[in-house]
């Protein structure tokens, strides 16, 4: 896919052969919970687990390519990538987590408080609201029990939002597939600052796996990349595992967050060190959008209050 923003997206594969192939374009993608019983206690934790999210994953991992993307402060082109090691050599063969970009290495700021609200205007049905809606806060439970110092929660009411779950009707399809969901990266300007999910999620075939795909998203948000992007400006940081939660699936439902996702995670948030593999680490800190943004022909306020149509 072309021309989709640094977080990525998830698209359902416009040619099917046998079973449903999903293929992840540089966003949505998801995958949920656990597959490794050592992972017990944050299972427990996070309250999302079940005897069918604690299975074997799937052996099948699909093999993709990232879509040419531009992220809030380049426009990132195919490059060398970095690979280094969690003592910060650098070295030639791969590791895990994949972070940052060709300029530097954003994260959310240690102690940070990311509210979100839902654009209910935006959606066309009740159902479909509370539906996202409730993905969503499932999501955000296994991320909050990693401890990182980041914190995701519903935003109050009258409580300005650091981001916004928009509906949009685009089914458009394009040669990689049809686009689920879209987010942003950690350092993306406050009026961007949006977690779209399209039309297309809501059909019978994706329905079930929004919470998956969430999951996946907010990695980008805390801002990991796809686990494949070895083409791309990034640096990867920890031990090399196809399954983690930012690669994909055959089956969105497939993907889990695995141990290792969940112990690179946290020493990257735990890193105190300035640099990493030669690019400045930048802790963002989450900001309010200070005018208003359209979106889809609807403009809104600071605090996601309809103005005009």
């Amino acid at each position: 896919m072309s021309n989709v923003h640094s977080s990525g997206n998830y698209n359902f594969p416009a040619q099917l052969s046998g079973s449903l192939l999903l293929t992840d374009i540089y966003i949505d993608i998801v995958g949920s919970m656990i597959n490794d019983t050592e992972a017990g206690a944050f299972c427990v934790a996070s309250g999302l687990c079940t005897n069918e999210f604690l299975e074997e994953a799937k052996q099948a991992i699909a093999h993709g390519q990232e879509a040419t993307s531009t992220t809030s402060s380049a426009t990132v082109t195919p490059a060398l990538v970095k690979h280094i090691s969690p003592d910060g050599s650098l070295r030639d063969q791969a590791f895990s987590l994949r972070v940052g970009n060709d300029i530097d290495v954003p994260r959310g700021e240690k102690g940070s408080i990311l509210t979100f609200s839902v654009d209910s205007s935006s959606f066309p049905r009740r159902h479909d609201r509370s539906l996202a809606k409730k993905a969503l806060l499932r999501a955000a439970k296994p991320w909050n029990s990693m401890n990182l110092g980041i914190t995701l929660r519903l935003a109050r009411v009258n409580e300005p939002a650091v981001f916004q779950l928009v509906y949009s009707p685009n089914t458009t399809s394009t040669h990689d597939g049809v686009l689920l969901a879209k987010a942003f990266p950690p350092d993306a300007r406050a009026e961007d600052r949006r977690l779209i999910v399209y039309a297309s999620h809501f059909d019978s075939r994706f329905v079930n796996s929004m919470t998956n795909t969430f999951l996946h998203e907010i990695g980008h948000i805390l801002g990991f990349r796809h686990e494949f992007v070895e083409r791309w400006p990034s640096v990867l940081f920890g031990e090399e595992n196809p399954r983690s939660i930012m690669s994909y699936a055959q089956d969105p439902r497939d993907l889990r967050i695995q141990r290792t996702d969940i112990t690179w995670m946290q020493k990257f948030y735990a890193l105190t060190d300035r640099y990493l593999g030669g690019l400045p680490i930048k802790d963002v800190a989450p900001q309010l959008p200070t005018s208003g943004l359209t979106i889809g022909g609807v403009r809104y306020s600071a605090r996601q209050q309809v103005l005009s149509t």
